[in-house]
């Protein structure tokens, strides 16, 4: 088996279009959840391999979330790369960076890293040592502008409220991002 023959086995790419119509015939609610499922097992059955190892970028479930939960698109274009066990699946506008899946993993990973450490600190000491539970219990027993000892506290202000973006913008700042 030559070099050039290993890479081809190695990673495979194709373009499917998907037709994820079969959707409407389910309540209105769960359409573009079950969508993105109906896209991985196609992908999974097509591919001939398990749907655990089917991972949808974020581009792709925008795009089947877009008109939100009740009306996904009829079918989506999607480019689907395998490399190794692993099946990555790109919008055909998305360029095929395999590298940010892994970059989204490290991330969740430190993130879930950092709650456990939070949470072991508030559990350690049987009295109250930890600031924030402290400021936690303080803010609860505030009733009507008095603090626990009777002192006046300063209620906040709400701040001016931002524009809140719809998902089509996000979609598009998301879009011009990349």
């Amino acid at each position: 088996m030559t070099n050039k023959e290993s890479e081809v086995k190695a990673s495979m790419e194709r373009i499917y279009n998907v037709p994820i119509g079969k959707v409407y015939s389910l309540p209105r609610t769960k359409r573009a959840m079950k969508a993105g499922k109906f896209l991985r097992a196609f992908i999974a059955r097509h591919y001939k391999t398990d749907n655990e190892n089917v991972k949808l970028s974020n581009m792709v479930n925008a795009y089947v979330w877009r008109h939100g939960m009740k009306k996904p698109p009829r079918r989506i274009k999607v480019k689907a790369k395998k490399v190794d066990d692993k099946i990555y699946v790109f919008t055909i506008d998305e360029t095929d960076d395999i590298n940010k899946f892994k970059v989204e993993k490290a991330v969740a990973e430190k993130k879930e890293i950092k709650g456990k450490e939070v949470k072991s600190k508030e559990v350690k000491g049987k009295g109250i040592k930890n600031k924030e539970v402290k400021d936690k219990e303080v803010k609860g027993k505030e009733e009507k502008g008095k603090g626990i000892k009777g002192k006046e506290v300063k209620s906040k202000e709400p701040e001016e409220t931002k524009h809140r973006k719809t998902k089509g913008e996000k979609l598009l700042e998301a879009h011009n991002e990349v």
